[in-house]
């Protein structure tokens, strides 16, 4: 896959080759996966939930990240092929982070990352939904990190052609294979946070709201 400095050509992969290798972390730092059978999340929280199971719910003052936590962002849509954009974060700050999302330019997905990325101030995003943390965000983390989101594969049989919307998955799937977060990598569990993402970004919007959740399909 050839890689720019602002952009990357995704190309779709099936399951009929070898199972993704798992991106290369530093050893001393590296989280290992153990086995964990795939469970149903909780209900999806009211509008009266405690912070705990929704972390923030309004106001661009209150739309805020935890530090090291890895989040999938879901905006508004970028192209008329879109019920939402999808993409994926991984904050360094309250407000800022590394984002990758895929763009549409008309003829194929291109990989866009946002290095410094102030999601508090794009008023397009409506939710963050937490899948993981990582163990650091400093420059070999955060090197290790993209190495291994920017390599992700998209399984066409398993989640559908390439989009924003899958690149976003097999990214969240990629950060759990390598150890990155404290996420067990497998398909059902990643289906249940697309459904669940989408759950919160319907109710986003009925609440004219921006929400931060965490995630009851990852591990955290």
């Amino acid at each position: 896959m050839s890689r720019t400095a602002s952009s990357t050509s995704i190309q779709a992969a099936d399951l009929s080759g070898p199972p993704p290798t798992p991106a290369l972390v530093p050893p001393a730092k590296a989280k290992s996966v153990s086995p964990a059978p795939d469970a149903a999340p909780k209900h999806l929280p009211t509008e009266g939930a405690g912070a705990r199971e929704v972390e923030d719910v309004l106001g661009v003052e209150k739309f805020i990240m935890h530090p090291a936590s890895v989040y999938i962002v879901i905006s508004e849509p970028k192209h008329q092929s879109e019920k939402f954009h999808w993409g994926i974060i991984v904050a360094r700050g309250q407000q800022e982070g590394i984002l990758y999302h895929c763009i549409f330019d008309g003829s194929r997905w291109e990989l866009k990352i946002e290095e410094n990325k102030d999601i508090s101030a794009d008023k397009t995003v409506i939710l963050l939904l937490k899948v993981g943390n990582v163990p650091e965000v400093s420059r070999q983390w955060i090197e290790a990190i993209q190495e291994c989101v920017t390599i992700a594969n998209v399984p066409r049989t398993t989640v559908g052609d390439i989009s924003c919307r899958t690149f976003a998955l097999a990214a969240t799937y990629e950060l759990g294979n390598g150890g990155f977060i404290n996420l067990y990598p497998s398909w059902n569990k990643l289906k249940g946070i697309e459904r669940e993402a989408y759950q919160f970004a319907w109710h986003a919007g009925n609440l004219g709201r921006r929400l931060v959740v965490a995630s009851q399909w990852s591990d955290l």
